[in-house]
């Protein structure tokens, strides 16, 4: 990618959004913009560069911001920043708050807003009336796409407990993995460990069928529970 051209990129990426590429990142840029000039059949970056900049619509000055756009969360990161949430939430319940607005301004693919409101509605269990609204935005609509549908795989649910492990224990007759979900307080996540801490394993099978979804979301809900304790 011409340099001259690297810097329109950059420029219109601060100018528009506030998002600063520094000198270094030309490769990611060529990288990710590659990806809409293979999207729009462009053969150059400067061809795309032209086209990005007198397209009217507007349409696809938001898809070259989903495209140079990093976004890395998982859930309940920086643990010690829900935790002061949690304490500041309860101080003001009882001082008799109710009403609560929460804005989290890059929430990404949604991870740290549930994580929010998660935390929010632990901390305020049991207050009466309470009126909680959480406001999640980001300048990538592909990523608040994926927030509005609130589904995660469980590699990504994963991270929301150091006593939580998924391990894949070997592979169906379709060639698909199967996965066993741990949860240990001692962090016993290999059968080894499992023995070696001398307490009972209890086995809890997951709906397999179609018609077994509500004793999926049962099954998740009892795991929820028993980490909530740990």
């Amino acid at each position: 990618m011409e340099h001259l051209v690297f810097t329109r990129f950059c420029d219109l990426a601060y100018d528009k959004a506030g998002i600063y590429l520094r000198e270094g990142k030309q490769a990611l840029v060529a990288t990710r913009v590659s990806k809409r000039m293979s999207a729009l059949g462009l053969p150059t970056a400067r061809s795309y560069l032209e086209y990005l900049e007198t397209d009217d619509s507007g349409d696809e000055l938001i898809a070259f911001l989903d495209a140079v756009t990093t976004n890395y969360t998982f859930f309940f990161r920086e643990p010690e920043h829900f935790d002061i949430q949690a304490q500041l939430m309860r101080r003001w319940a009882a001082q008799g708050n109710q009403r609560y607005r929460i804005w989290c301004a890059a929430s990404s693919t949604g991870e740290e807003p549930y994580a929010i409101a998660i935390t929010a509605r632990e901390a305020l269990r049991g207050a009466a009336n309470l009126d909680l609204r959480i406001l999640a935005t980001d300048l990538s609509t592909r990523v608040l796409a994926t927030a509005r549908t609130g589904i995660y795989s469980p590699e990504r649910l994963e991270k929301a407990s150091p006593y939580a492990k998924l391990n894949v224990i070997g592979r169906s007759g379709l060639r698909r993995d199967l996965h066993c979900f741990i949860v240990s307080k001692d962090r016993a996540f290999t059968p080894a460990a499992a023995k070696a801490s001398g307490k009972i394993v209890m086995l809890i099978q997951n709906g397999i069928h179609s018609g077994e979804i509500d004793g999926k979301d049962a099954c998740l809900a009892l795991l929820r529970e028993i980490l909530e304790l740990l």
